[in-house]
């Protein structure tokens, strides 16, 4: 048995850890490319000697860590993985490494490609938390050829519990006859929180990240609204598959507006068949912001799922 391959990066948001539970996930987000992924483990050594011998010993792992090499790091997964602040100035928006809180935890995991007799296979991988952070960045200039500069991120993995054992666990690993599969696994591990029979065909309002896939649950949405606007309307688009009998209602929530814009959701309203949010302004200045957040539950009659988008209103030029 050797492993020839690495693939599938991905992570995921912890959005509920209580001690004793296992995490919830807001869904996986692929990371990138992958290039490395190194473990290193921390054991105990601390033998007890009888009879001028080792009478006793324990060699249990006591930590884990990963250090993650990949194509690309984006904006957006930075403020995910590294705890970059998103901050905006008359519209333009501009990345901060700040001192504080820093990143928050989140699950990540891969693919490992295996050649057993011959035969390749996947084991997908899962860490339930790991606190990533970027120890050092390297610039180089280009020479007679490219020397290709790429992100590496560190991460300190933490174990729970993940059972009834008593035992705390850093990672869980199974392997797969496909890629397919384990793809499939690690989705189901990173918390796909909406159930296949729920899930829409398509949900969204513009500018919404990640790209919608129906059995994700968590979203974001930043929108620019220009200052001689009017008013802005955001359309709310949302389509069930062919044959399945669901209703769907909206809640828009104020999470921080000023009270130089107004918000409000719109639904129902004759000659309007989709629903549709407003803003509009009270005296609003360039480089107001404002924070929402839209839930579309989705009903059958004996469940839901609810779907978020957290939105992020900037008012430009």
């Amino acid at each position: 048995m050797a492993f020839i391959g690495l693939r599938h990066p991905v992570f995921a948001r912890i959005t509920e850890f209580e001690d004793g539970a296992m995490p919830c996930y807001a869904g996986p987000v692929v990371a990138g490319r992958a290039i490395q992924a190194n473990v290193t483990k921390t054991h105990n050594n601390n033998p007890l000697y009888a009879d001028d011998i080792i009478d006793e010993d324990d060699n249990s792992i006591t930590g884990m860590t990963l250090t993650i090499g990949l194509n690309d790091l984006d904006d957006e997964k930075r403020r995910w993985l590294l705890g970059d602040i998103m901050s905006y100035e008359q519209g333009v928006g501009y990345l901060f490494d700040e001192g504080g809180d820093g990143a928050a935890p989140v699950g990540f995991g891969y693919i490992r490609v295996r050649k057993v007799q011959g035969q390749v296979k996947y084991q997908a991988v899962w860490y339930w938390s790991v606190l990533f952070s970027e120890e050092s960045e390297d610039g180089r200039t280009k020479g007679e050829s490219i020397e290709w500069q790429t992100p590496t991120i560190t991460g300190r993995a933490k174990a729970i519990y993940a059972d009834d054992s008593g035992i705390p666990k850093f990672r869980r690993r199974k392997t797969f006859d496909t890629q397919a599969e384990a793809e499939a696994w690690l989705d189901a591990v990173a918390g796909y929180n909406i159930p296949a029979d729920l899930a829409l065909q398509s949900f969204g309002i513009r500018a919404m990240t990640p790209t919608f896939t129906p059995r994700r649950g968590e979203y974001e949405s930043r929108l620019e609204i220009k200052q001689a606007s009017v008013l802005s309307q955001i359309n709310i688009s949302a389509t069930p598959y062919s044959g399945q009998n669901v209703e769907i209602t909206y809640e828009l929530v104020e999470t921080d507006v000023p009270g130089s814009i107004v918000v409000s959701l719109h639904q129902n309203e004759p000659g309007y068949p989709d629903p549709y949010i407003k803003v509009y302004p009270d005296n609003w200045a360039v480089g107001d912001t404002a924070e929402v957040d839209l839930y579309a539950t989705v009903s059958n009659g004996s469940a839901t799922a609810q779907y978020h988008v957290k939105i992020h209103i900037v008012i430009v030029e």
